[in-house]
């Protein structure tokens, strides 16, 4: 086991406990406003992440009743626009515990020559550091907890500073359960946005 596999293998574990507990928490305005859909955003190199939610009564708080279709998706689906930050100590603490791997090991967000080495073990990290985050947004401990309100969501890895490609990377292994009219929706959006 390598050093990203080791760190990861630990922390991914207790991301999952962090995750189902905070939307085990969740206040009632929230559980209330219909959940549709939930993410973990991540900054570059996957770096400092955090959980969002989505709800209905949010979305139609925030959206212009006169917004053409194309930007009401865009409201729906992104959740750096639409969700609320959803956090509690145990996921601040394990946002805080990556990072300061991160910071220990600069490899993980040195961008450079794309055939070194070192950009190797950077494209490594992040796709194991995606794995990890993937594994516990979409983890049975994750979705139980939100079945307990009653809320399936669309899931969805998202990069603040990034494209639409992670989400849609990521987008089957989170949600292929599903069939309805909803996650077509949503796959739509990241698929006409995967190149932004």
């Amino acid at each position: 086991m390598d050093t990203i596999d080791r760190f990861l293998d630990d922390w991914g574990r207790r991301w999952v406990d962090a995750i189902a507990a905070a939307v085990g928490t969740l206040p009632a305005d929230v559980t209330t406003g219909r959940i549709y859909g939930a993410a973990i955003t991540v900054a570059d190199g996957n770096t400092a992440p955090g959980l969002l939610v989505q709800t209905e009564s949010r979305l139609a708080a925030i959206l212009d009743p006169e917004a053409d279709a194309e930007d009401a998706s865009y409201y729906r689906w992104w959740p750096d626009e639409s969700g609320l930050e959803v956090t509690n100590h145990s996921l601040a603490t394990l946002s805080a515990e990556l990072d300061d791997w991160v910071a220990t090991h600069p490899q993980a967000t040195t961008k450079v020559d794309e055939d070194s080495d070192l950009q190797r073990w950077r494209n490594g990290w992040i796709a194991a550091s995606g794995r990890a985050l993937v594994e516990a947004l979409g983890s049975d401990l994750v979705r139980q907890a939100f079945a307990r309100h009653g809320a399936d969501p669309i899931l969805v890895l998202t990069e603040t500073d990034g494209g639409a490609a992670r989400a849609l990377a990521a987008f089957d292994a989170l949600n292929g359960h599903r069939g309805d009219e909803l996650v077509h929706d949503a796959r739509e959006f990241w698929q006409e946005n995967a190149d932004s």
